[in-house]
């Protein structure tokens, strides 16, 4: 975490379409701060809707002094429910 740096993430910012993992890593973000994903149409399918974290992640990456935040991130604080849907869906796929 300490090795991330403004240019890192301006980087990341600026990717419209990023690579599978760090999508992976922006999830499990957004699952361990309690942000939901959005409902969007399915693009092979728009008669069904699936979540995406696509338009959470963003914003969330776009908070103000949002590496700081990761930085000075507190693991205690996050809902036990959230470390297993984690656990669950990341780490044990």
């Amino acid at each position: 975490m300490l090795t991330l740096t403004d240019k890192d993430m301006t980087l990341l910012k600026s990717m419209t379409k990023p690579p599978a993992a760090v999508r992976i890593v922006l999830e499990a973000t957004c699952i361990m701060c309690s942000v939901s994903a959005d409902r969007i149409p399915d693009p092979n399918d728009m008669s069904r809707r699936i979540m995406s974290f696509t338009g959470p992640a963003t914003k969330l990456i776009n908070r103000p002094k949002f590496l700081q935040f990761l930085v000075n991130f507190d693991i205690e604080t996050v809902p036990k429910k959230n470390l297993n849907k984690i656990r669950n869906n990341y780490i044990l796929k």
